[in-house]
């Protein structure tokens, strides 16, 4: 073999082992750009169309109570005594959760939004603060995470809304606002 071609040999080979960690790189900035658009947070907007709360008794996943735009279902009769009849919109205290976890585990609040793009219902697990802050027939603004998209974050207002706007208006604009 002569002298030339052994020197092409050894320049196409340092070539490719050069090439590998570039190619690693690129492939490993691809995942990470992939993974943060598809796990960051989603404002959503949508109008509540029910709430519910969900518990297992016997390994027998129930409804315990439902909250409609006419009226509060009470599924389990025990706990009549907690909703007022001229309440339309279920808010449960601390007393009533303990009721229900006295008898049923693995309490879940659950909302369903028809959601504004698409008008499609979704049904989001939530927490009981944010299960009672929301109203039925209310418009929402909402975000989920990436993570986690059959859950809600954190409900975020027409302020918030506002204040982005004129973010987006005025680049010089700093976003200094609290919307817990």
């Amino acid at each position: 073999m002569s002298r030339k071609n052994t020197e092409e040999k050894n320049y196409c080979r340092k070539r490719n082992n050069q090439s590998i960690p570039i190619v690693l790189a690129i492939s490993l900035i691809a995942v990470v750009v992939i993974l943060s658009i598809s796990y960051s947070p989603t404002v959503e907007a949508g109008t509540v169309e029910y709430k519910l709360i969900t518990g297992t008794n016997d390994n027998k996943l129930h409804i315990v109570l439902l909250n409609t735009d006419r009226e509060i279902i009470n599924i389990d009769k025990k706990y009549e005594k907690f909703i007022t009849g001229e309440n339309r919109n279920l808010v449960i205290d601390k007393s009533l959760e303990d009721e229900i976890k006295a008898r049923y585990s693995d309490i879940k609040y659950r909302v369903s939004i028809r959601k504004s793009k698409k008008g499609e219902i979704a049904t989001y697990l939530v927490s009981r603060d944010i299960f009672n802050k929301l109203n039925v027939g209310a418009t929402v603004n909402f975000e989920i995470e990436g993570s986690q998209r059959d859950a809600i974050k954190r409900l975020i207002d027409e302020r918030y809304n506002a204040m982005m706007k004129e973010k987006i208006n005025d680049p010089r604009a700093v976003l200094h606002y609290n919307y817990e």
